[in-house]
Order: structure tokens, then sequence, then C-alpha cells
């Protein structure tokens, strides 16, 4: 009982002494976690002086998602370990791209263009354009950015553009990577 009474006689210290333990938790995860008072963050990884973006990590995440799903339909695929793995090749993408842009790599836009179109495109533009439904990677250009010609709906059309420029954008990283090596 007498502890009790003493426990009663320095409460007020007590609960200073607990609020400012909770007070002093609450400020140090605010500014060592890289998250807001009122939300969460918008960084999933940092990689040199460089941050991976949780939207980037969600969009890449789905695509790749989907496209197993789609080439595995009997399999489950483990959620965990995908996110693993696109989340480690985000952070190789990044410590490749770094290197790249360190000794200098580019790829000039007529270099670009050879690689996509013309008859030495890079066989990869060959295998894009059957998957669009074309002979050439040349007809993928003209359904995408001359779709009167070819009578394709307006929608159509921007979703081969949109196609189109990731191609491209992959291509280019393509062509520093052989710079690279």
């Amino acid at each position: 009982m007498a502890t009790l009474e003493k426990i009663r006689k320095r409460s007020t210290l007590l609960l200073i002494v607990v609020g400012l333990a909770l007070l002093a938790f609450i400020v140090g995860d605010f500014f060592t976690s890289g998250r807001t008072l009122f939300g969460t963050g918008t960084t999933i990884a940092k990689v040199g002086g460089n941050k991976i973006n949780v939207q980037e990590f969600q969009r890449r995440y789905e695509q790749i998602n989907q496209r197993m799903q789609q080439q595995q339909a009997d399999n489950k695929i483990d959620p965990a370990r995908l996110q693993s793995e696109v989340l480690n090749g985000m952070i190789q993408e990044q410590l490749l791209n770094d290197e790249i842009e360190a000794l200098g790599i580019t790829v000039t836009d007529n270099e670009l263009s050879k690689a996509m179109l013309g008859p030495t495109a890079h066989p990869a533009m060959y295998q894009f354009a059957q998957q669009i439904g074309a002979q050439t990677p040349d007809q993928v250009y003209d359904f995408a950015f001359n779709p009167v010609k070819y009578n394709v709906p307006a929608d159509q059309s921007q979703q081969i553009q949109a196609l189109w420029i990731e191609q491209e954008r992959q291509m280019e990283q393509m062509l520093k990577i052989t710079k690279f090596q």
C-alpha cells in the first residue's frame, strides 16, 4: 500500500515523464523515417543520391505482375518475391544509370532512329512490331503517328504511341548498356 501511495503522490511527475517520452518518440520518428506527419513518404529506397519513387515501383510491379500472370496462368506468383525482384531490378538499373552518366555515355537521335526504324532495325523492334500486329517497325510508327493513313481510331493510336515511346526509352537504355559493355 505504501508503494501505491508514493505513486499517487508523484502521478503528475510520472505523467509528464511518460508524455515527454511519447512526444520524443513521435518527433524522432517524424524526422528519421522520411515520412510526413499526415501521410506516407514517397521514397521506397535510396541509391547513392537518388531516390526510387513508390509510385514508379508500384507501376513497374503491376506491369510485371500482369505479364507474369498472362504467361503463367496456372502457377501462383509470390507477391513478396516479385516485389523484391522488381526493387532489386530498379536498384541495379539506377546503379547502372549512375555509371553510364558518370562515363558520359549518350545515344544520339541518329543512332536511336537506326536502331528503331529502317532496314537495320534492332531485332527487338521487329518482335515489337509483330506483337502490335505489323510487319515492320516503320508500320508501327505509322500506325501510331499517322493513324488516318490506316484508319486507326484515335484512342488506339494513342495506346500505340504510348507503347512506341516506352519502346523508344527501352531501346535507348539498351544502346547505352551496349556501349557501356
